[in-house]
């Protein structure tokens, strides 16, 4: 059985975006929504000649191809972005029917996506997006939920498929995801996360997997008992100073896994930016222009390359590490 997250939000919340911190050699994306481009460079790592990517919102192939890829790849990914894409789609294919058979033929499409994941290999992680919305209810109770087309979609609740369901949200400027909440479907494992939100601009797949043990430890990473009994106390030391090798080794290994993470999440935060926000940045610290160079370069005075750099630092960089 497949490994499944669930990430909702509205347009421009930052759902598809933070799927770059996928590794593409390892992903196959379906592009449900036929966009083409999610972010800068996105046409390079994912097209056609690198045979993992494809546009298409019929359920049928979105079906096939996930089972294909199961079966015939070691793949570790399969995005599928938006869901809402395979339900327009379908409905805008069946738009001339009257019957109400079309929305039982949506819903059993839908389910059919969803519950593929148990006939899927183990070591494989699906990753659905879709978009939101948000429902005030007759006592005035704000409740948001995955956007559905029809009412047997509602019935339904596509989230309750998920063990995991991330809300992306654009709160004060900063990118977060809500892992719980008493307003919305978004969910996870108990006590996987302290917070009800986590303060970065982009999901980090990786570490979320980690918390959440998605990926579950290996045989030889699972805590077995001793297979033999050694007495003298030259033996014993040398178990002893073997088990701090492998503490201090274990530590030097996530201090890097950490590092990488961070990097990955500035690179997702300079994605995100205008040209002209990308150019002062790159100029500014990559390439190490003059404050002068720079404004000549992009015509602007000095107090607006001042200003733009702290909206960028202040608002973009610094809510990723603090």
């Amino acid at each position: 059985m497949a490994k499944a997250i669930c990430i909702i939000g509205e347009s421009g919340a930052g759902k598809t975006t933070s799927l770059r911190n996928l590794a593409p050699k390892e992903t196959y994306y379906i592009d449900a929504d036929k966009k083409g481009s999610a972010w800068r460079g996105f046409r390079q790592q994912y097209n056609a000649a690198n045979k993992n990517y494809i546009a298409t919102d019929d359920p049928n192939k979105v079906l096939a191809l996930m089972k294909g890829i199961s079966e015939k790849s070691d793949l570790k990914y399969i995005v599928v972005d938006t869901l809402n894409g395979i339900m327009i789609g379908e409905e805008m294919r069946w738009s001339k029917e009257k019957n109400f058979d079309k929305w039982l033929d949506l819903a059993s499409y839908i389910y059919s996506i969803l519950d593929v994941i148990c006939d899927l290999r183990d070591d494989l992680t699906i990753i659905y997006t879709a978009h939101s919305e948000t429902e005030r209810t007759e006592d005035g109770y704000m409740w948001t939920r995955m956007k559905t087309t029809g009412k047997k979609l509602n019935k339904l609740v596509p989230e309750s498929k998920f063990n995991v369901v991330l809300l992306a949200k654009c709160k004060d400027g900063r990118y977060i995801f809500e892992t719980h909440s008493k307003n919305s479907t978004a969910k996870t494992p108990f006590g996987a996360f302290e917070e009800d939100e986590i303060a970065n601009l982009q999901i980090d797949l990786e570490e979320i997997q980690e918390v959440i043990g998605i990926r579950g430890a290996s045989p030889n990473e699972k805590a077995g008992s001793a297979t033999h009994a050694f007495n003298s106390a030259v033996e014993n030391e040398v178990i002893h100073r073997d088990e701090k090798i492998g503490e201090k080794v274990v530590a030097l290994t996530g201090g890097i896994s950490r590092k990488e993470r961070e990097l990955k999440k500035v690179e997702n935060m300079l994605a995100t930016l205008t040209e002209e926000g990308y150019m002062l940045i790159e100029m500014k610290y990559f390439k190490r222009h003059t404050v002068n160079r720079i404004c000549e370069i992009l015509d602007i005075t000095p107090d607006t390359f001042n200003k733009r750099r702290k909206k960028i630092i202040v608002k973009r960089l610094i809510p990723l590490f603090f």
